[in-house]
């Protein structure tokens, strides 16, 4: 299913390792993980990149295409300086990159009277001065004749707001990650690890590796790691649904969001061949068993989404073209996981990004590598991130 995009395998390009020693080993290839891994290359850090899987795989959240980038964010203002630096880190990388990775749309919201996301979305924007423009019922029908919008809706679009090439991002960081003196280990799942006088011992079902330090990046995988994480995580499914376009749409069209009766579906313009991509921010069932082909969604998964969706797009299909399901890896407060393991600064868990940490994967990579390396606390503004 995924073979044909496999951008790296250990026979393209490992080259023989004189010293299987490394500063530090992260496990765990997706966003989170190979940022970090990058950003210590960059640094000039002995770095070794493990993944039980080729990347990019279908089984974890960096996968799908697109990811949104926004900064007026309704969730938890917290965040949001942390957006604004990812805003700035995301436009370094593209230069470092030497590629497009954010495409700046502008992130369109519906929205009725009932919407309270909405209602702390502007009110956000406003107290940090992120740029947008509100629009009336009639302002929204003239300027986005692509969407078919009732009466009672409003409107209010982020200007810097858009999407991230989520393939491109990973192909590219991984290259530079090599080009670093990064080493990158695919298909090799890390079986455990042993601390020892000086470092660890990495052992993995292929050999045998030792590091000073070690970064745990790996989803919803640390669910399996009790000994380092005693938080309980909840993971679930994200459905992405992508469908045709009829020909007479309008191609350029903002990122977009319809956020009424509390519901909340968000969608990208067509990037590719498989058309537009459209999804319910709220995911669904459990899942269980981690290692579970999900080739499959539900009736209910697609309709909680078209319900909704099919009032701005009359001509939707009445079965997707395309889909993917991704994991969601949900802490109890939603909140990310940046902490140490217990007694042991030089283990780091990194994860829980409950389905929205893609777009910060260039500040947290960056603020590993500024206190990780050090053994420093952990800074005050994250320390909301914490397990204790």
């Amino acid at each position: 299913m995924t073979e044909h995009l496999l951008f790296f395998t250990n026979k393209n390009w490992k080259k023989q390792v004189a010293s299987n020693h490394f500063d530090i080993v992260v496990v765990g290839a997706g966003a989170l993980g190979t940022s970090c891994a990058y950003e210590l290359a960059k640094h000039n850090h002995k770095v070794a990149l493990f993944d039980q899987f080729s990347a990019p795989h279908h089984f974890g959240s960096s996968y799908g295409e697109t990811r949104l980038f926004r900064q007026a964010y309704f969730e938890d203002e917290r965040y949001i300086p942390f957006l604004k630096e990812s805003y700035e880190l995301w436009k370094i990388w593209e230069t470092e990159f030497a590629v497009d990775l954010f495409h700046e749309t502008g992130y369109l919201t519906f929205f009725d009277q009932e919407s309270d996301i909405a209602l702390k979305m502007t009110q956000n924007a406003k107290k940090w001065s992120i740029s947008g423009a509100h629009y009336n019922n009639k302002q929204l029908k003239q300027k986005f004749p692509m969407f078919t919008i009732n009466s009672s809706l409003r409107g209010y679009c982020e200007e810097h707001a858009g999407f991230l090439n989520v393939n491109l991002f990973l192909k590219s960081c991984l290259k530079q990650l090599i080009s670093k003196g990064g080493k990158v280990f695919f298909n090799e799942k890390v079986c455990s690890w042993k601390k020892e006088q000086q470092g660890y011992q990495i052992t993995t079902e292929k050999g045998n590796y030792s590091c000073d330090k070690i970064i745990f990046t790996v989803g919803a995988w640390l669910r399996n790691l009790t000994s380092l994480c005693e938080m309980k995580l909840t993971i679930r499914r994200g459905v992405q649904f992508w469908v045709d376009v009829p020909p007479l749409l309008p191609k350029k069209m903002p990122c977009f969001a319809f956020a009424t009766n509390k519901d909340y579906v968000f969608g990208f313009p067509s990037f590719s061949k498989k058309g537009i991509k459209i999804a319910s921010y709220h995911p669904s069932n459990t899942v269980d068993d981690l290692d579970k082909a999900r080739e499959s969604y539900t009736k209910e998964e697609w309709n909680a989404v078209r319900d909704l969706a099919s009032q701005f797009f009359p001509w939707l299909p009445l079965t997707p073209d395309n889909f993917h399901v991704c994991i969601y890896t949900l802490t109890s407060d939603e909140d990310f996981i940046l902490d140490y393991s217990k007694n042991d600064r030089n283990i780091i868990l990194l994860g829980g990004g409950s389905g929205h940490a893609f777009k910060f994967s260039p500040f947290l990579a960056k603020q590993v590598s500024d206190f990780f390396i050090c053994g420093k606390d952990i800074p005050q503004n994250l320390q909301f991130f914490t397990l204790r």
